[in-house]
C-alpha cells in the first residue's frame, strides 16, 4: 500500500527557505555596517588629530613670538575649513592662552587647549 501526496498549487516560500536568505543577508549587512562606523570613526579621529595640531602650533607660535592679541584665523587644511579663535587673559604676570578650533561655520569649538605662561618683562 503506497501512499499518494497530494499536490498542492499553492506558492511561497518554506521557512527553512526565508531562513536561509535571512542569514545571507545579515551575513552581508552586519560588515556593511561595521565597515561604515569604522570608517566614520576614522574620519572623526583625523579631524581630532587636525584641529589638536592646529591648536599646539598655534599655542606654540604665541608663545615663540610674544603675540598676545586676540583674534581669529582661517585655515583650510585637507580641503576642510578650520577657525583658530586665541583668547587671552593677564592675570598678575601669568597669562592664559586659551586656543579654539572650530570646523567651518560651527559655533561650538572642535577641540579647546588650555596653557599659563610666566611672562617675563
Amino acid at each position: 500500500m503506497g501512499m499518494k501526496f497530494k499536490k498542492t498549487l499553492e506558492a511561497g516560500y518554506t521557512l527553512v527557505e526565508v531562513l536561509v536568505a535571512l542569514t545571507i543577508l545579515l551575513a552581508v549587512l552586519i560588515p556593511a555596517i561595521q565597515f561604515t562606523t569604522k570608517l566614520m570613526n576614522n574620519s572623526y579621529a583625523r579631524d581630532l588629530i587636525l584641529a589638536t595640531r592646529l591648536a599646539q602650533n598655534e599655542i606654540e607660535r604665541v608663545i615663540s613670538e610674544r603675540d598676545f592679541f586676540q583674534g581669529e584665523t582661517q585655515i583650510r587644511l585637507n580641503h576642510k575649513s578650520w577657525r583658530v579663535k586665541r583668547i587671552f587673559e593677564n592675570n598678575h604676570g601669568l597669562i592664559l592662552i586659551h586656543i579654539q578650533v572650530y570646523k567651518k561655520n560651527a559655533n561650538v569649538p572642535f577641540i579647546e587647549l588650555k596653557t599659563l605662561r610666566l611672562i617675563y618683562e
